[in-house]
């Protein structure tokens, strides 16, 4: 199976990318931006000439989309995923990663059948999150064999070793004995990047087609969160400061309380199951 693997150099595609290669039945492609990486095709997906060139050499059974660059998110889907569907052969399957950040209202414990929204303009997450909403309707519409998979924040080490940006700032608060605010009341479902990874190589080879979200069972706070972790990493807690987000600063800013996810389809689909926080043991990547 032909896999090309957009965005192999950022931290979920650079994990997703060392798996499939190191497995005999997937002859796998990846590309990389704003560096030249070995290995990796350097590609500009909002340039369509880009596009095309790696596409016609790479021959996709199964395109994975593991692109993201927060404030530019929105030319990526407009420009970008268009121009890929354009090229992209006509039965081949378009995995695209998503984000719970789809649910703007922050009622929690959605699941693949709720029906997600848009944020208002003024939302500090408006760009990032309508734009992947906007890129799960346009496949929706347009590319029928797709698999829209949702995510909460994603933690965990990177191919190398270091940690993700969660992690590594509060080590870093750690050890120059800083003061971390971490609020108790928002709820996100935080998802280790090696589950992530393994439920995507589970999926490559079913039929099956829509929306998946991949989710532990437990919904965490911040502050739950950064606890947890603390005690796995062998670190003190007492630097954490309860600091809750009040109404009026979520209200001005846009900021959900809870978009904690739900998974009825992974649960009977994937053998993978993902992890609750605190449940993974710490172990240095290769």
């Amino acid at each position: 199976m032909n896999v090309l693997v957009l965005g192999a150099s950022g931290y979920v595609g650079s994990m997703l990318y060392s798996k499939l290669i190191t497995k005999m039945e997937f002859r796998v492609t990846g590309t990389c931006y704003r560096e030249e990486r070995p290995g990796l095709l350097k590609v500009d997906v909002r340039n369509e000439e880009s596009i095309r060139a790696c596409l016609l050499q790479s021959n996709p059974e199964v395109l994975i989309w593991a692109l993201m660059s927060g404030e530019e998110e929105e030319k990526l889907i407009m420009e970008g995923l268009r121009h890929t569907c354009t090229h992209l052969q006509k039965d081949a399957k378009l995995i695209f990663l998503s984000t719970d950040g789809v649910f703007s209202e922050g009622k929690g414990g959605y699941s693949e059948q709720d029906t997600p929204s848009f944020f208002l303009s003024e939302s500090n997450l408006s760009r990032y999150s309508n734009a992947k909403l906007n890129g799960e309707r346009f496949l929706q519409e347009s590319w029928p064999n797709h698999v829209i998979i949702r995510i909460g924040p994603v933690y965990g080490q990177k191919v190398d070793g270091s940690w993700d940006k969660r992690i590594s700032s509060f080590l870093m608060h750690q050890q120059q004995h800083k003061v971390l605010p971490a609020a108790t009341n928002m709820y996100r479902s935080f998802v280790h990047v090696d589950d992530v990874t393994d439920a995507i190589v589970e999926l490559l080879p079913l039929s099956y087609q829509g929306i998946i979200h991949l989710t532990p069972d437990q919904k965490e706070s911040p502050y739950t969160f950064y606890s947890k972790m603390a005690v796995l990493l062998g670190e003190r807690s007492n630097n954490l400061v309860i600091k809750d987000l009040e109404e009026t600063e979520a209200s001005k800013n846009g900021v959900p309380f809870d978009t904690s996810l739900r998974s009825i389809v992974a649960s009977t689909l994937l053998s993978k199951k993902c992890r609750n926080v605190g449940e993974v043991p710490i172990t240095l990547h290769k």
